[in-house]
This record gives C-alpha cells, structure tokens and sequence, in this order.
C-alpha cells in the first residue's frame, strides 16, 4: 500500500530551500558562509527584475519499476519596477518519455505578458511512441504563431495591485514567521567555501552544503501546520524514515557585486526501500539569476488574435476531448488569475510520489517581479 505523505509538495519545496545554507582568484568573502547565504535569501527577495533560467532533468522509477525521463528548461526575464506597467518573458523547451517503451514528447513554447495583453506562440509539440495519438491539422496548424489574447481591465487592476502589493518592503506575518522558524531550524549544515565562479556575467561565491535531515524534518512539520495540516510523531517519524531514502547534495552560488542568491543547483538520489516506497533514481534542479534589478525590455511580436472559436470548434468535435467535459468558461479571458503568472512558485517533481509539486516562494522567492 502506498503510504501516506502530507509532506508531498513541502518536501521538496524545503529540498531546494535546504541548498541555501572556470574560478576566478577573487578572495574569499570576510564574513561567515552562514550569513553570506542568509542575506544572499535576503537580498533575493527585494528583487524586482531580473532574467532567470529553472532547469530540470530526471531520470526516476515508480515501486512498480516504470521509468520516466525528463529534461525541462524554462527561461526568460520578469520587471516589476513600475507595478503598474509588467513586463514577463518566458519561453520553455523541455521533453518527458516513458523510460522502458520510448513513449513520450517534447515541446517549446514562448509567453510574453505587458499589462495589457498575453501573446504567446506554441513552436512545437510532438508526440512519439507506440500508441500516440495523431495531432490534427486544425491543431497543428496554429503552432508556430503568435497570437494575442488582450487582459480584461479588472485583470489589469488585480495584477497591478498584486505586484504592488509584492514590492512592498515588509514582509507579510506569515513570510516573517517561516522565515524565523528556518532561521532557527538550523538545517544548514557546515556550508563551504568553494571559490568564485561567473553566474550570469557576475562574479559569484559558490558554496557547498549539506542537510540535517532532522531539522529538515521538524521545519517541514512546521510548514505543514502552518498550512492547516494536523501533524503527528507518526507523520514526522514517516518522513525521517523516507529521507534515509534520499541523498541531497546541494550548491548556492551569492554575487559578490549584488549580494544576492544567483544560483542554486539541487540533486536527488533516491535509492528504492521501503522508506521510498519503492521509488528510484536521480534527478536535478537549477535556478540561476542574472542581471538583477536591469530593466527588462519586452519586444512585442507581430501577433494576431487568438482564434478562440476555432479550437472551441475543434474541442466540441472530440478531436481533442470529450465535449461533455468542456467548459466553455475556460476560455474567458476575463477569468485569467494574474496570480498564475507568479514565477515565485516553481513547479518540481515530488520524489515521494513521482508527481509535481509547489515549490512556494515563502521557501525560495525567484524574486519580485512577478509576485
């Protein structure tokens, strides 16, 4: 039976925040690796543009011994100086097949978002392996185009007043009080010096880490109470026990010029127990930042509106769906959270159940310009 875990999406939420604890010659930084990372977090926080890159790549196994393979990359650059004029650039590339038959896909898309319209341009999305269904041509043949789809002005007023929101300097109770309870989790254990090394085009110390996996345990506890969730022994025995399963090894790389967390690079291994409930394999995650605090300048392609009534069209035809399950609501452009577009929660794979979970900007903040 497959065991209970509340801890799913927090476990590697924390995983990646546990990382925070070709060299130049640049000297050593002066103060303590502890407090470098602690105002490196800090710093990271405060800031409101930047470009990015979140890499991802695995290659895992369920209980049942079912391989599956993954290499995602999603970059792209997010401006929130001025909360009332955005400005998101993004643009993913990224495969998944079924280890053991081949199956699977790949595919690449862009988005662009100003605070008046969404374009976005889907270039590719191949299915491959026995089985795989056939992409119709009225599918097809609006890839590689971009279209636009422009923000009702009540979307407009939330996300500005969200953004707004974000950029304030203080941080809400909630962020203060998870921030505390990571300060004195202490689950950085004994950080590194490495040397420096060029993350973006700055100068940045890179240092190792390693995890208490105790404390780790008793700060997911606190985030998952912090959550609602009731937590028992029995709850945080179980997750000590997976996490004998799971080695962490772990990088953070601090700008000597910013000050500010530039990269983080976490690998999992996973080795099949009962701890694990029989899961296996390894997989990788990076965050790297640069240009911190640049304007961003968003070129806004030629695009033509979306053509709504044909995919409806075609998804009402069964060429994609089952036409009972469609909700013409969905897609209403008035019903688009700006919230979706908050970058400062990345989605991970959950090593525990092979599934995607929420890594939460109350652990690592990509920043604030899509808040």
């Amino acid at each position: 039976m497959h065991k209970r875990n509340i801890f799913s999406g927090a476990l590697v939420t924390v995983m990646a925040m546990s990382m925070l604890a070709g060299c130049q010659n640049a000297p050593a930084p002066q103060k303590a690796p502890e407090e470098v990372l602690k105002e490196g977090m800090a710093k990271l926080q405060e800031v409101k543009a930047y470009k990015f890159e979140v890499a991802m790549k695995g290659d895992v196994k369920d209980e049942l011994g079912k391989a599956v393979n993954f290499d995602f990359v999603l970059g792209g650059a997010a401006d929130s100086i001025d909360a009332k004029d955005p400005k998101v650039s993004l643009k993913l590339d990224g495969s998944m097949s079924d280890g053991t038959s081949g199956a699977g896909g790949n595919a690449s898309a862009e988005l662009r978002l100003n605070k008046e319209n969404v374009y976005f341009n889907v270039m590719k999305l191949d299915l491959k392996g026995e089985g795989a269904p056939p992409l119709p041509e009225e599918l097809t043949s609006l890839f590689g185009k971009w279209y636009v789809v422009p923000l009702p002005p009540e979307v407009q007023a939330e996300m500005a007043a969200g953004m707004e929101e974000g950029n304030a300097a203080t941080m809400t109770p909630e962020m203060a009080a998870m921030t505390k309870a990571w300060e004195d989790s202490k689950v950085l254990a004994a950080p590194q010096y490495v040397g420096t090394e060029n993350i973006m085009g700055e100068s940045s110390y890179h240092y190792s880490v390693t995890v208490d996996k105790a404390a780790l345990a008793q700060f997911l506890k606190k985030v998952a109470e912090s959550q609602g969730e009731a937590v028992t022994d029995d709850d945080v025995t179980q997750l000590e026990e997976g996490l004998k399963a799971v080695d962490l090894k772990g990088d953070v790389w601090v700008g000597t010029q910013s000050g500010v967390m530039n990269q983080v690079i976490v690998s999992v291994n996973m080795k099949a127990s009962d701890a694990s409930d029989g899961a296996s394999g390894n997989f990788m995650v990076r965050f790297t930042a640069g240009d911190i605090n640049k304007p961003v300048t968003l070129q806004i392609p030629p695009a033509e509106p979306f053509p709504t009534d044909a995919l409806m069209g075609l998804m009402g035809a069964g060429a994609m769906m089952d036409p009972s399950a469609l909700d013409p609501s969905m897609m209403d452009p008035s019903l688009i959270d700006p919230s979706m577009m908050d970058d400062s929660s990345m989605m991970l794979v959950d090593p525990s159940e092979g599934v995607v979970g929420d890594l939460s900007s109350d652990m690592i903040d990509t920043g604030a310009p899509v808040e």
